[in-house]
């Protein structure tokens, strides 16, 4: 339902006369049409009267409502003085309540204080160079949780605090294992691979002895074929000579001799190891040579 402001009749009747000269003024100007010079100078007039009217009447209106503005003020004053009483108390009470805000600041900085020391042992903890000394720290992290209030043990931070760093300790614990163990491996295949190349030494050895002794039985087996064809082709001479008929004396004697045309082409049984090469080449500290025992003697 609208507000009804009801208007004391006094002041009613005082605005009544502005009400029928301001609607005398609106039928005047509703019949007027400036069609002309003198129509123009008649509106003008009309104008002129309307703007006199509106200043005057809007004189009259302060004086007819100067009593009523001189009592709103007065109420006014008087609601001021009335809910003086109210603003104070409104004051206080924002003050009091202020002040609790202040303690519960101070209560929740405290707070923050006290949780921020708990997890410093957890946030600041640092993983330990052995296995032991991870397990040992991982217990002593459980055990200093397990210690701490229900409500601490609860807190969200704590708790997310408390887990990472026993995660980063386990996590340690496997990579120092990890480590460990792959060192032993090494450890382990470097000893296998070290008594491989004793056994592979070993070997080459036995196979270094077992070639010299082959090459000594082959250069054996070539020597006796040599005593062999020699003795051979001596016997062959002393065969030939006796049943060679006797020349008669001429005072000259017949000797067979050859040149080497191409030494590759001579067979194998004419040829003999140079003594005076291999002299020289054990003179000059050659060890081994295929086909030859080297040894010493004393004279």
């Amino acid at each position: 339902m609208p507000n009804i402001t009801i208007i004391p009749t006094q002041y009613l009747e005082a605005i009544s006369p502005v009400l029928i000269e301001s609607n005398k003024f609106l039928e005047e100007i509703k019949n007027t049409k400036i069609t002309n010079e003198q129509t123009y100078f008649a509106g003008a007039k009309i104008k002129k009267e309307l703007v006199s009217f509106l200043n005057g009447s809007d004189k009259r209106r302060l004086e007819i409502t100067k009593p009523a503005r001189e009592m709103v003020e007065a109420i006014n004053d008087k609601a001021k003085e009335a809910l003086a009483p109210a603003i104070e108390a409104k004051g206080i009470i924002i003050a009091e309540i202020l002040a609790y805000e202040e303690i519960l600041a101070e209560q929740k900085r405290l707070e923050i204080l006290r949780i921020a020391k708990i997890n410093e042992m957890f946030v600041l903890g640092k993983v330990k160079e052995t296995v032991d000394l991870n397990i040992e720290m991982s217990q002593k992290i459980e055990t200093y949780f397990k210690t701490l209030e229900p409500l601490d043990q609860a807190n969200p931070e704590i708790k997310q605090a408390c887990q990472s760093l026993l995660q980063r300790v386990n996590a340690e614990i496997s990579i120092i294992k990890e480590r460990e163990a792959q060192k032993a491996e090494a450890e382990r295949l470097a000893i296998l691979k070290s008594q491989n190349d004793i056994e592979a030494t070993k070997l080459a050895l036995i196979q270094q002895e077992q070639a010299k002794k082959q090459r000594d039985i082959e250069a054996e087996a070539r020597r006796l074929k040599d005593l062999e064809i020699s003795q051979k082709l001596e016997a062959e001479k002393l065969r030939e000579e006796k049943i060679r008929p006797t020349a008669p004396k001429t005072g000259m004697r017949t000797y067979t001799k050859f040149e080497i045309i191409d030494v590759n082409l001579v067979p194998r049984e004419f040829c003999s190891p140079d003594p005076v090469l291999i002299n020289q080449a054990l003179k000059s500290e050659i060890k081994e040579i295929a086909g030859l025992r080297i040894y010493t003697e004393k004279k």
